[in-house]
């Protein structure tokens, strides 16, 4: 009897661990045109630190705390078109001395308050532009920070792809970089993806989600810089609508832009920046 049961353990043991069942964790996304997302957003640079460098090669080097918080409603349009407005944009930048203690918060009120915008995917692309009228050059920038990220984020369907995947699944998807110059287009590296698990909530099976990776970008937002990102996404996925509930992105960004002196020589500025993204979506009922 206990030879017959040490049988039958051994065989169980040895019996290969079932394998979790595969799982659609992208494609197209079951939103209906008319349904409204409520997207809040915050970027936050802790202490990064902002260099300038004076045609003699001089550098003087500051502390800086960087902040850009959006709260928006996003109206589907169908695939790839929204109408946005924006109910919140707030704005800082405040520069301090390198060893020296950080201020208190100076948020000031950016410039998209209460605009309504229209964001389209063309060419692989979005583009984002005022509903109703031109842009103030100070409302540009801040549009172009918008279109920067929403392009940023093009990462995710890329690196996720159209392929099922079973949790705790690594892979490395191959990125295409863009043909010629390409100037202000992301060029990837080093990208990995990874499938971590399914957690349950009151509504439904939630994915939880990796990427990391790296990019460069030459002359961004139409500037004479170049710029290279860190980044390690964490992705919480409702699966029944492939809705991104909750984002956290952490890296570094580093650029060089070349400027214009007070004495009328070329310089360049420098900034090296520490990171964190915040992101949820909700969908308004």
């Amino acid at each position: 009897m206990r030879a017959t049961l040490l049988l039958l353990i051994l065989l169980v043991t040895s019996l290969p661990a079932q394998q979790p069942r595969p799982v659609a964790i992208s494609g197209k996304a079951g939103l209906r045109s008319g349904t409204m997302l409520r997207e809040k957003r915050e970027i936050l640079v802790e202490k990064g630190t902002a260099t300038l460098q004076q045609a003699s090669g001089e550098k003087r080097s500051v502390s800086t705390r960087w902040l850009l918080r959006h709260n928006l409603m996003r109206r589907v349009q169908g695939t790839g078109a929204e109408e946005i407005e924006v109910r919140e944009h707030t704005f800082e930048e405040t520069q301090f001395a390198l060893n020296g203690p950080a201020p208190a918060s100076q948020e000031t009120r950016g410039a998209l308050n209460g605009v309504t915008l229209l964001a389209r995917q063309r060419g692989g692309g979005w583009n984002f532009d005022l509903k109703d009228r031109k842009p103030a050059e100070r409302q540009n920038a801040a549009i172009l920070d918008l279109q920067f990220f929403a392009n940023v984020m093009e990462i995710v369907p890329a690196a996720l792809g159209t392929q099922t995947r079973r949790p705790g699944e690594m892979w490395k998807p191959v990125i295409p970089a863009p043909r010629g110059k390409a100037y202000g287009l992301p060029v990837f590296k080093d990208v990995e993806a990874t499938f971590g698990s399914i957690e349950e909530r009151d509504d439904g099976p939630h994915a939880k989600l990796f990427i990391s990776g790296s990019f460069t970008m030459e002359q961004p937002m139409n500037t004479v810089s170049r710029l290279e990102i860190t980044f390690a996404i964490a992705l919480t996925r409702r699966l029944s609508d492939l809705l991104d509930v909750e984002t956290e992105i952490k890296g570094t960004y580093k650029d060089s832009i070349q400027t214009r002196l007070d004495d009328g020589k070329t310089g360049f500025m420098f900034h090296d920046y520490p990171y964190v993204v915040k992101r949820t979506i909700s969908i308004e009922k």
